[in-house]
Formats: C-alpha cells, sequence, structure tokens
C-alpha cells in the first residue's frame, strides 16, 4: 500500500452495546419478539430472490418494537443510471455475471419492497427517497398496537432525485 492509503483507518474499538451474528435473517427466532427499535439493511435484498426477500421482511417485521424502524438501501432500477447501465449489454452482463438474482431484483425493485411491506400489514408508515443517482432509502415505521389506519406511503425519489455521478465513464 502506498503511505497514505491507510491515513484514513481509525483503530477500531469494541463497543459492549453491539454484537456482531453471522446466521440466517430469515430465521432469527433466538431473538425475542418486538424486541428490536431500528433495524437496518444496506445493498443485501439485491443479492436475494422476492420470495427469500419477503421472508426477510416478515423477520423484520417480528423483530421489530412497535414504532420501531426499519432502513433500507438498495440499487434503484428506476434511476436513469441502471437504465443506461441495462442498455449497456456488456457492461450489464459483466455485472449479472456476480449479482445471481439481478434481473429477478431489477423486476421486483423498490414497488417490490413496498407490496411486501403493505401486504404484512405492520407498516404505518413506509417513506422513499433517493439515496444516490442509483440507490434508494426506504424508512418503514411498525403500527404501534392502537394504530388502525392504513399504511401511508411516500414514495419521494422523484423529488428527491440526484445527478448520477458513479462512474460516469458509463454511457451508452
Amino acid at each position: 500500500l502506498e503511505p497514505d492509503a491507510t491515513n484514513w483507518v481509525s483503530t477500531i474499538h469494541r463497543d459492549p452495546r453491539l454484537t456482531l451474528r453471522v446466521g440466517d435473517a430469515t430465521n432469527l427466532f433466538d431473538l425475542e419478539d418486538n424486541s428490536f427499535d431500528l433495524i437496518q439493511c444496506s445493498l443485501v435484498v439485491h443479492e436475494l430472490p422476492p420470495s427469500i426477500t419477503f421472508l426477510l421482511l416478515k423477520e423484520v417485521t417480528r423483530l421489530l418494537k412497535p414504532q420501531g424502524h426499519f432502513c433500507l438501501s438498495e440499487m434503484d432500477f428506476d434511476t436513469n443510471g441502471f437504465a443506461n447501465l441495462r442498455a449497456n449489454p456488456l457492461l450489464f452482463s459483466m455485472i449479472r455475471s456476480t449479482e445471481p438474482f439481478l434481473d429477478e431484483w431489477a423486476d421486483y425493485n423498490a414497488r417490490g419492497i413496498i407490496d411486501d411491506l403493505l401486504h404484512l400489514g405492520a407498516f404505518s408508515d413506509i417513506s422513499l427517497r433517493a439515496a444516490t443517482g442509483r440507490h434508494f432509502a426506504l424508512l418503514a415505521t411498525k403500527k404501534t398496537n392502537s394504530y388502525h389506519g392504513p399504511c401511508r406511503v411516500s414514495d419521494l425519489r422523484a423529488e428527491t432525485a440526484m445527478p448520477d455521478t458513479h462512474l460516469a465513464t458509463w454511457s451508452v
């Protein structure tokens, strides 16, 4: 490594409040129902078929406390950046070779996540925003025990869209 290459890394110390676990995110039955205030998932579900993503969302629903939050960030195939990427057959086939469920994710995408969360019926609010020129951020809030209204869904990706600056040399 170049001498400056490691300057950005700081010393990592254990935090007794955090525990790293490796396991099946669709089957965490050793964890109590309604026991988490926040569950965060970043760039994971595009690696899964939609049927497994649904099982993951069921587990998230089970684990979240009432008024708990589920944060998800993922690739957004509804952006111009991914539309351009998919229009380049060579580049897209190279990416597809490392992403076995990429075509399924492209069809499922944010709308599939929202539909599955609505199907589960446990959330009072779902908000979707652009996170980058190629990614979205979703925040879903679990209902309180006393809330019986419909889930409010706001898709603000168009209003919060950002320029695609990721690998701008991928022009078609």
